[in-house]
């Protein structure tokens, strides 16, 4: 019986995110899966809001669809380690992460606040 042991946990890709305080990011996994992800920072308040899981190019909803917004002084540490946890969350299985613009946030927020 062989037994497998030094695992090694390697990351595969980066992004680099100039302004962590403002940006939009859209994350999507194999399975067709994406969310989003939002900061805006403005006289040292930054707003994150997430939702998600949506299908990929679809106007569906997953049965534990959700959306947050969370309000907080500015601290680089802990934006950074919001969108940390947002990108490499285990249950998600993330394969590509992608900066957009905020209209586009905006826009596909728009197409899916209707079905709410």
């Amino acid at each position: 019986m062989t037994f497998e042991y030094l695992r090694v946990e390697e990351y595969k890709d980066s992004i680099d995110i100039e302004d962590i305080g403002n940006c939009s990011i859209n994350i999507i996994n194999d399975d067709g899966k994406e969310w989003y992800l939002q900061t805006k920072t403005e006289l040292g308040w930054t707003e994150i809001k997430t939702f998600g899981p949506l299908t990929v190019d679809m106007n569906t909803l997953d049965y534990s669809f959700s959306y947050t917004y969370n309000r907080l002084e500015y601290d680089g540490k802990k934006v950074f380690k919001i969108i940390d946890k947002f990108i490499n969350d285990d249950r998600k299985i993330i394969t590509e992460v992608i900066q957009i613009d905020d209209e586009q946030f905006n826009s596909r927020w728009q197409d899916i606040f209707h079905l709410l």
